[in-house]
C-alpha cells in the first residue's frame, strides 16, 4: 500500500465519521516496513461502561482490542508488580508498552496503577450506603453488599491492577479520547499500524527468515528437536571429480598419472563398527578434546545431525560442560535404542 492510498484510505474514514486512532501527519519512508490500516467495531454493551448521562468510556477489554489491532506490545521485563508483596491489602503495578513507528522504531510509554483495598472498601461503603438510603434499605443490607464487593475485589486485586495500568498506557499510546457517546461507540475505530516486510525475493533473506523460525522452534521444543541445517550462500559449493574418461590429451610438461585399473572392482572401506559409548568412569576422567571426538563418533554411529545441533545451539568446542554431558547423554540414549531395535 503506497502513502497516497494510506491518506486516501483515512480520508474516507474520516468522511464516514469513524473514530481515526493515531493520527498521522507524515508518513516517514522504509524499505522493510509497510503501514498496514485496521478497523475493529467495538460492542458498548461490553467493550464500554457508563460514566455520565448519555457519554461512555472504554473498558478495558475494549482498549485491548485496539492495542491488538494497532500492534502493542508489552515489555517483558519492565511490565511487572512492582511492590513487594508483604501488604495484603495494597498492590502496584507498572506496565510499559509501545507501538512501531514507520522507520520501525518502538515509541515507549510508562503508566503504574495503585490498587488499595482499604480506599476501595471505604469507597464502596458510601457507594452502597447512597443506594440503601435511595431505595430503603436497612444496615444489614449494605454490610452484605459491601462483603461481596470487597471480597471480590480481593480476589480479583493483581488482574485489577495490571489491566488499570494497561489501559492507562493504551490511552496515551492510541489516543483514545475520554469519553464517547453511544454513536460514536457505533462506528468503527480506525487503527494505522505498521509491519515487517523484507524483501521476499531474495533468497538469502528467505533462508535467514526459515532460521529464526526454526530457532524460535528450539526454544519453545528444545534443543534436541530434528531441525534442517541450512548454510549461507558462500558456503554453498559443489564438489566436482575430475573426469579421466574424456580422453584428452595431458599438457606438455605435465606427468598425469594412469587411470586406475577398473577391471577389479575396488572394495568399499568397511562402515565404522557400531562400538558402544564408554562408561561413565571414563567419561567423568576425560579431557575436553578427548569428549568431543567421542560425541562425534557417537554422531557418526547413531546417524545423530550434529551439524544442526552446533548450528542451532553453538559449536561444540564452545558449549558449557553441562551441555556437553547432556549431549553425550542424549547420545548414549540414542545408541541404546537403536541397539534394542535390531
Amino acid at each position: 500500500m503506497t502513502e497516497k492510498s494510506i491518506f486516501e484510505k483515512i480520508e474516507e474514514h474520516k468522511k464516514n465519521g469513524s473514530n481515526i486512532l493515531i493520527p498521522m501527519t507524515e508518513i516517514e519512508h522504509s524499505d522493510f516496513h509497510v503501514p498496514v490500516i485496521d478497523s475493529v467495531t467495538l460492542t458498548p454493551a461490553t467493550d464500554a461502561y457508563k460514566r455520565q448521562e448519555d457519554k461512555f468510556a472504554l473498558s478495558f477489554g475494549g482498549l485491548n482490542k485496539l492495542g491488538v489491532c494497532a500492534g502493542v506490545q508489552w515489555h517483558p521485563h519492565e511490565t511487572r508488580r512492582t511492590d513487594d508483596g508483604r501488604d495484603k491489602l495494597y498492590i502496584s503495578f507498572r506496565a510499559v508498552g509501545g507501538v512501531k513507528k514507520a522507520d520501525g522504531s518502538m515509541v515507549w510509554h510508562a503508566a503504574n496503577y495503585d490498587l488499595d483495598l482499604e480506599i476501595i472498601k471505604e469507597e464502596l461503603e458510601e457507594i452502597h450506603a447512597a443506594n440503601a438510603r435511595k431505595y430503603k434499605k436497612d444496615q444489614a443490607y449494605i454490610d452484605f453488599c459491601v462483603a461481596r464487593d470487597w471480597r471480590q475485589k480481593r480476589r480479583h486485586k493483581h488482574a485489577l491492577a495490571e489491566s488499570g495500568a494497561k489501559a492507562r498506557v493504551l490511552r496515551s499510546l492510541l489516543g483514545v479520547k475520554n469519553l464517547y457517546s453511544m454513536s460514536e461507540l457505533q462506528k468503527p475505530f480506525v487503527v494505522v499500524r505498521y509491519v515487517f516486510r523484507p524483501p521476499m525475493n531474495d533468497p538469502y533473506v528467505r533462508r535467514q527468515l526459515v532460521d529464526a523460525a526454526m530457532s524460535s522452534m528450539t526454544g519453545i521444543y528444545g534443543p534436541n528437536t530434528a531441525l534442517p541445517h541450512f548454510r549461507a550462500p558462500e558456503e554453498e559449493y559443489i564438489d566436482i571429480p575430475p573426469d579421466t574418461d574424456n580422453g584428452d590429451e595431458s599438457p606438455a610438461g605435465v606427468d598425469v598419472d594412469p587411470p586406475p585399473d577398473t577391471t577389479t572392482e575396488a572394495a568399499e572401506p568397511p562402515p565404522e563398527a557400531p562400538a558402544a559409548p564408554i562408561d561413565e568412569q571414563m567419561w567423568s576422567s576425560a579431557t575436553k578434546s578427548e569428549k568431543q571426538a567421542e560425541i562425534r563418533r557417537l554422531a557418526r554411529v547413531t546417524g545423530y545431525d550434529l551439524p544442526g545441533f552446533e548450528n542451532r545451539a553453538g559449536a561444540l568446542n564452545k558449549l558449557g560442560e553441562a551441555k556437553v554431558n547432556g549431549l553425550f547423554k542424549s547420545l548414549c540414549d540414542l545408541y541404546e535404542k537403536q541397539q534394542e531395535g535390531k
